[in-house]
């Protein structure tokens, strides 16, 4: 059926053209795609539509608000919507009324033809911030005692000195060895060889690269508020969450641990890890869910990048740089250059 955009051109472009049997046609067929439904959609706030009985039967993508409910109108079925600006304009219709709305902290809205109840705006405010908290504790691993002896080190130097072995007397010694072998095993990597890329993406190693897709989901979808849980509970999130920046944190250690020990093949295999788990699980330091800088780790994504550079193995350099701000002083930027516009014209 044609959108209300298609419709209202078509009947503009038809006036004084009803005289043949084409025009009677598409007027038929207008009349025809007119709304089905008396009773409007209206809203029920911001939320997951709640109290449906199953998954939509129609789903669309690349729309906005307005068009998903002329989308609605136009289906005899269509009792109610839910609209995710987020997700390319994803328009999700479902063929029975909806009673109310879940997970307010999204951007999603919900639309019923029943009279539904909005969420209570007054558990609103202290949701959001109870939401806030268990997702900074989520990017902290708060719960993950493996990874929490690692984090709470005072600082980048001290966190290196822990894995190079010299740490404070009677504090955390882990050397790059054992940091590796935490890392590195197959319920990482699965069926993969270490330094060999196309072994972890080829068809054997499906189910590794299935849980990293369905962890990403499920962490895009938390950052976004789309939760089922309408209460206040402390650790609902954070103690369900993978330690993801934990284990790249513990990745970018045994690399630097394996290089300042002169274990150069270690240190490489270490990179190659870490790049790909950063890349994979995170989208590399443009995506909008690189949140490791405001994570309280000692380190940040252009970090990752910097320790991981290929062609700074390749030069030998006996003190390569482990930090962006090193990579900086030994590769300094360019400043801004300003080139007339005139000098770009032919002669």
């Amino acid at each position: 059926l044609p959108t209300m955009y298609f419709r209202r051109e078509m009947t503009q472009r038809l006036k004084g053209c009803s005289g043949s049997l084409l025009v009677m046609l598409l007027q038929l067929h207008l009349v025809q795609a007119a709304p089905l439904h008396n009773k409007p959609l209206k809203s029920l706030g911001i939320g997951c539509c709640q109290g449906l009985g199953g998954m939509p039967y129609r789903m669309k993508t690349g729309i906005t608000l307005k068009e998903c409910i002329a989308f609605c109108d136009l289906q005899e079925q269509c009792q109610a919507i839910e609209h995710n600006p987020w997700d390319l304009g994803m328009c999700s219709l479902f063929d029975w009324d909806v009673r109310g709305v879940a997970c307010p902290i999204s951007d999603k809205t919900c639309w019923s033809r029943a009279e539904g109840a909005p969420f209570d705006s007054a558990k609103l405010d202290e949701l959001r911030m109870w939401h806030a908290e268990e997702m900074f504790d989520s990017l902290a691993c708060k719960g993950h005692a493996k990874w929490m002896e690692v984090l709470w080190a005072a600082s980048f130097e001290a966190n290196r000195a822990i894995v190079n072995g010299s740490g404070p007397p009677g504090g955390l010694v882990l050397d790059a060895f054992s940091l590796w072998k935490m890392v590195s095993s197959p319920a990482y990597l699965g069926v993969a060889t270490v330094g060999d890329t196309a072994s972890y993406f080829a068809a054997d190693n499906n189910p590794i690269l299935r849980e990293v897709l369905t962890n990403v989901g499920t962490w895009q979808n938390l950052l976004r508020g789309d939760s089922d849980i309408q209460e206040k509970i402390v650790g609902a999130i954070a103690k369900k969450s993978k330690c993801v920046y934990g284990f790249l944190f513990l990745l970018y250690l045994a690399c630097i641990g394996f290089r300042d020990h002169g274990h150069e093949d270690e240190s490489r295999n270490a990179a190659w890890l870490l790049r790909l788990a950063f890349w994979t699980q995170v989208s590399g330091p443009e995506s909008q869910f690189d949140l490791i800088q405001s994570s309280g780790w000692s380190f940040d994504s252009w970090d990752i990048v910097a320790v991981t550079r290929d062609n700074e193995w390749d030069a030998k350099d006996k003190n390569p740089p482990v930090t962006y701000a090193e990579h900086v002083e030994t590769h300094p930027l360019p400043p801004p250059r300003f080139v007339p516009l005139h000098s770009e014209l032919p002669l």
